[in-house]
């Protein structure tokens, strides 16, 4: 059954199942055969920009296993780079800076991951965003969170990357990052 608007109570309260039962009206089972298609980011729409990111920045897990600082489920990460004021960073750190896009790269592989983060970054850059949050997530394969650690890692090679931190435990808390950009030139 689908209800207008206009079919409210005339106090305008719905109970909790009606409101469920309106936003689900339209949805029906998955399939066995169902093709579904993976939605990698979860951010606002942002067009993409000629201006790219060396891949260069990005290894596999493989290829510098052994030099990688690997991070704990509950580590707090934290970067800031050269010119950045300790005033500007506590605020990145207290979520006091609006986030203008977000990533989601729960359930990636890190090639994926990869991939997506440089497109994401080079999207975000070229759209001047200032602040934005990504979500890696805490999970873990033999007790270390991979995309955590690869995340810690790859961030610091990125040239438009000026600072990150764990995010407030209201935006993931240790299972995400707030990323501060730098500015480009809107001409780009």
């Amino acid at each position: 059954m689908t209800r207008n608007k206009s079919d409210k109570p005339a106090d305008g309260n719905e109970s909790d199942s009606e409101l469920f039962r309106d936003a689900i009206s339209g949805v029906r089972p998955l399939k066995k055969n169902d093709k579904i298609t993976p939605v990698s980011m979860a951010h606002k729409n942002i067009p993409v920009n000629k201006h790219t990111i060396q891949e260069d920045f990005c290894y596999g897990l493989s290829d510098f296993a052994g030099e990688l600082n690997t991070s704990t489920a509950d580590e707090i990460l934290a970067h800031r780079g050269n010119g950045i004021h300790q005033r500007l960073f506590k605020k990145l750190k207290n979520g006091q800076i609006p986030i203008e896009a977000r990533l989601d790269l729960h359930g990636l592989n890190v090639d994926t991951a990869r991939t997506v983060l440089s497109q994401f970054i080079a999207d975000c850059t070229g759209s001047q965003y200032r602040c934005v949050i990504i979500v890696h997530g805490k999970g873990s394969r033999g007790g270390l969170p991979v995309l955590k650690s690869m995340l810690n890692h790859w961030l610091k090679q990125i040239p438009d990357i000026l600072a990150f931190c764990s995010a407030q435990p209201q935006n993931g808390g240790t299972g995400a990052v707030y990323v501060l950009l730098k500015k480009t030139n809107a001409t780009e």
